[in-house]
């Protein structure tokens, strides 16, 4: 597979459509939220306006095994689904500009996520195909490490574009955005086109259904590992949902300060994420997992801490803050997509990562409403209450930290390795205080040149 000018080629394509979908993303979905704060939206709204879109999107994407049955192709369906979202980010802007509607804003978003959440077995199925074993970690660490420098361009010059037309009329500042969103999605169908498709070799399992899956979780690895994912999405959703908010109402960031933090996590991320695959590839994703799993469960902990500092302060601890998670969950979530390619056989693969993603939405459906409700909690007028808890953000931001660490604590451990590589790894402050800084040493001096040169070749 590997000597096949096809796959290589393929694989080329795709990186150029990660970065046009990267532009999308820049320019939409980073800022929808900040578009739902700007029609006025409550907290438990902007949960539902996360959530809600993820359940769709889940629930949806159980069709797609019905589609494949049809052997419908795996490049057709993503040719589709890109142009519908394409075309559904003028929706977006159009109809709640015109209604000042929080809830048909909601809805559209969900019709959105739908449509990539189609696309989305279908590509997992496509790159598993074409993406040797032993090489994942490392072309997916890559990939997505273009795709998140051509983000955080995209974020900039979004946030540069929001914050001037902001000081004269925000909502066509959303509109431009939403606008080159669209457009860019649509052009990243281009790639789809080009891209060489398999044969896709299916197993007959029609008589595998959700029932059986649910009830064969927990004896394998991989069933624990999408209770793992889910329950720590209801665990990160609890807080998630509401940071645009904490950072713009509560912490008082302005819009441009808002794109510099965003900006931040994806600096950071695509500084790291090939060591990252590196690291998957010679220690394996389960240890990697554990590790960046660890991780994150201080950041809810650590952006409430910060409500307590003054001054000009408060910002760049906020920018530190984001820069340590990029580094985390580049990582995290490069394991995330490197287990399911281990764990599931490639005939079977769309249709298992369809029940995965079913549950890890339903997971973030929990965590948004629970997001919602605490954060809408009243708190009172004691000085313990106004001093400690001085709104219902913060005790989501608790709930959150205390909530992964006990999923960690639960679930890891019945998670094995699948990739034996032999090797042990090395201590968490390895991955905390020296990788990071030799990652940055290397890539401040030939690293980003790289990736610039890889994606230029990608073209």
């Amino acid at each position: 597979m590997t000597n096949d000018s096809r796959y290589t080629q393929a694989l080329k394509h795709s990186i150029s459509e990660g970065k046009w979908w990267s532009v999308m993303w820049g320019f939409g979905d980073s800022f929808l939220p900040a578009f739902a704060v700007l029609l006025k939206a409550t907290t438990t709204q902007l949960g539902l306006l996360v959530s809600i879109p993820q359940l769709f999107a889940a629930l949806i994407q159980l069709s797609a095994i019905r589609i494949e049955s049809n052997q419908v192709s795996r490049k057709t369906m993503l040719i589709w689904m890109s142009l519908l979202q394409g075309i559904a980010w003028f929706t977006i802007f159009l109809v709640p500009w015109s209604t000042g509607s929080v809830p048909v804003l909601i809805t559209l978003a969900t019709l959105y996520a739908g449509l990539g959440a189609m696309g989305l077995p279908f590509f997992v199925s496509w790159m598993g195909d074409l993406v040797p074993e032993e090489t994942r970690g490392t072309y997916f660490g890559s990939r997505n490490r273009i795709v998140g420098m051509t983000t955080f361009v995209a974020l900039a010059v979004a946030g540069v574009i929001l914050n001037v037309t902001s000081k004269y009329n925000a909502m066509l500042g959303f509109g431009l955005l939403f606008f080159i969103a669209g457009a860019a999605r649509i052009y990243s169908a281009r790639y789809f086109k080009l891209q060489y498709e398999p044969e896709i070799q299916l197993k007959s399992t029609d008589s595998y259904g959700i029932k059986d899956f649910v009830q064969g979780m927990g004896k394998s690895s991989f069933g624990m590992f999408t209770v793992f994912v889910s329950l720590m999405n209801v665990a990160v959703f609890i807080s998630g949902p509401l940071m645009v908010a904490y950072w713009l109402q509560i912490l008082e960031f302005s819009y441009l300060q808002m794109t510099v933090l965003m900006g931040g996590i994806s600096v950071s991320s695509f500084l790291m994420i090939s060591h990252w695959g590196k690291h998957i590839d010679e220690y394996g994703n389960r240890n990697i997992l554990e590790v960046t799993s660890i991780i994150i469960t201080l950041f809810p902990l650590l952006w409430y801490l910060i409500h307590f500092a003054d001054g000009p302060l408060v910002f760049y601890l906020a920018l530190s803050i984001q820069i340590l998670g990029g580094l985390a969950w580049s990582g995290y979530n490069l394991t995330l997509g490197n287990y399911i390619y281990d764990a599931i056989d490639p005939g079977n693969r769309l249709r298992m990562t369809s029940y995965h993603n079913l549950f890890k939405g339903f997971g973030l459906v929990a965590g948004g409403l629970l997001a919602g409700f605490l954060s809408s909690i009243p708190v009172g007028n004691a000085w313990i209450s106004s001093h400690l808890l001085p709104s219902g953000i913060m005790i989501s931001l608790l709930v959150s930290s205390v909530a992964r660490m006990l999923v960690i604590k639960v679930f890891m451990p019945r998670i094995h390795e699948l990739r034996l590589t032999g090797k042990t790894r090395p201590p968490l402050y390895y991955f905390v205080a020296v990788m990071p800084f030799r990652g940055l040493k290397a890539d401040l001096v030939v690293g980003i040149n790289r990736t610039i040169q890889k994606s230029r070749r990608a073209d």
